[in-house]
C-alpha cells in the first residue's frame, strides 16, 4: 500500500535505473508488490515460529523439572527432562508395550532363598530378609541362614553332597567376565549378561566359592574357601576347561555348559532354567 501511493505521488520524480516506475497502474501495482512482500517473508516466519516454538519447550522442560508431584521421595531426586523435543507428546501416551520385566523389577535381584535336595534354606523373617549382606563386595545377596553352614562342613548330613554340587554349579554355569576393579584394589568386578545371573555368582561366592575369572588357557577358575570341608585335592583353586556352551533362549528357557573337570578329568553338564523346563527332565537316583 504504501509502495503504491509513493509511486502515485512521486512518480515523474523516480529515478528510471531503480526499475520502481509502473505504467500498470495502481491497483494492478498494488498486488504485484503484496505477492513480492509474501515472497520475501514467507522463509523468515517459519524460521521465527520454529525458534519461538523451541523456546516454549525448553520453559516447558523446566516447569517439569519444577513439578512437585513428579518429585521421587525415595531416591531425593526431582524429574529431570532429558529432551525438550517430546514435550508434545506427554499425555498422549495411551498403551506402553515392554519385553522385559526389568520394567518392573527394575532390574534388581537379590539372592535370597533356596532349595537343594529335600532342605530349604533362607530365613522367612522379613526383617531378616530386608537386612542387606554385603561381604567382602558381595552384591545382590540378601540371605541368612545358621543351619547352612554346619549343613555345608558335616560330612554325615544327607545334604552334604547336594549342597556340593550346587555351590559348584552356581560358581561355574554362567557367563560372567571377572575383572580387576579400577579403584587399584585386587578385588573382582562381574560383569554379567543379567542381573539374576549376577545374583547367583555373587551368591556362590557369599558361600564360599569364588569364581576368579579364567587363566592363560581359558580355563575357569573357582576358589572355594578353606572352611569348605570339600577341598580333598590338595588346593583351594579348582579349574574348568570350558568345552562349549549353549545360550539361554526362549524356546529352551535354560543355559548349559560343558566343562572338563581338571582335578578328576571327567566331563560334566551343567544346566539351569526354568522350573517348568529343568524338573522333568530330572531322573532320581
Amino acid at each position: 500500500m504504501v509502495n503504491t501511493i509513493y509511486q502515485t505521488a512521486y512518480f515523474d520524480e523516480l529515478n528510471y535505473y531503480l526499475y520502481l516506475k509502473s505504467a500498470k497502474g495502481p491497483v494492478l501495482n498494488f498486488i504485484i508488490q503484496l505477492g513480492t512482500w509474501f515472497l520475501m517473508v514467507v522463509n523468515i516466519v517459519p524460521i521465527s515460529l520454529m525458534v519461538t516454538l523451541e523456546v516454549v519447550k525448553f520453559f516447558q522442560a523446566m516447569m517439569i523439572s519444577w513439578d512437585v508431584d513428579m518429585y521421587d521421595t525415595d531416591k531425593d531426586m526431582p524429574t529431570k527432562a532429558q529432551s525438550s523435543n517430546l514435550n508434545e507428546e506427554l499425555g498422549g501416551i495411551h498403551y506402553i508395550f515392554s519385553d522385559k520385566t526389568g520394567t518392573l523389577t527394575q532390574n534388581v535381584m537379590e539372592f535370597k532363598k533356596f532349595s537343594v535336595g529335600d532342605f530349604c534354606y533362607g530365613e522367612s523373617d522379613p526383617r531378616v530378609e530386608t537386612e542387606r549382606l554385603q561381604r567382602d563386595g558381595i552384591t545382590n545377596v540378601n540371605f541368612s541362614d545358621p543351619h547352612l553352614e554346619e549343613d555345608m562342613k558335616n560330612f554325615a548330613h544327607p545334604n552334604f553332597s547336594n549342597l556340593t554340587r550346587f555351590m559348584e554349579i552356581l560358581s561355574v554355569c554362567h557367563t560372567v567376565i571377572a575383572e580387576k576393579a579400577k579403584n587399584g584394589s585386587n578385588s573382582l568386578v562381574y560383569n554379567a549378561s543379567s542381573p539374576d545371573e549376577l545374583a547367583l555368582v555373587n551368591a556362590a561366592k557369599f558361600f564360599g566359592y569364588n569364581f576368579k575369572g579364567r587363566d592363560e588357557d581359558n580355563n575357569m577358575l573357582v576358589e572355594v574357601n578353606e572352611d569348605n570341608e570339600d577341598i580333598s585335592v590338595g588346593s583351594p583353586v579348582k579349574q574348568y576347561a570350558l568345552l562349549n556352551v549353549i545360550e539361554f533362549t526362549s524356546t529352551r528357557k535354560r543355559m548349559s555348559i560343558i566343562v572338563r573337570d581338571l582335578q578328576n578329568e571327567t566331563i560334566r553338564v551343567m544346566c539351569k532354567g526354568a522350573d517348568s523346563i529343568v524338573i522333568p527332565r530330572l531322573k532320581e537316583f
